[in-house]
């Protein structure tokens, strides 16, 4: 990581850190938010990125 870091950056090294990215943060009681939805809402599904058919139909599936 430090070869391609900065320097300025290397008080941040652990943030690029392989094994650190492969854990979910802690959880926070304190902390919950909730997604209200209206009645009439129509939501849509629409790809993110270009994918082959076949994976966005494993996905709405």
């Amino acid at each position: 990581i430090y070869e391609k870091l900065p320097k300025e950056y290397y008080h941040l090294a652990h943030v690029f850190s392989k094994s650190a990215s492969d854990k979910l943060p802690p959880f926070r009681e304190d902390v919950d938010h909730d997604i209200v939805l209206d009645q009439d809402s129509n939501l849509t599904t629409s790809p993110l990125y270009n994918m082959p058919i076949k994976h966005l139909q494993l996905a709405k599936d």
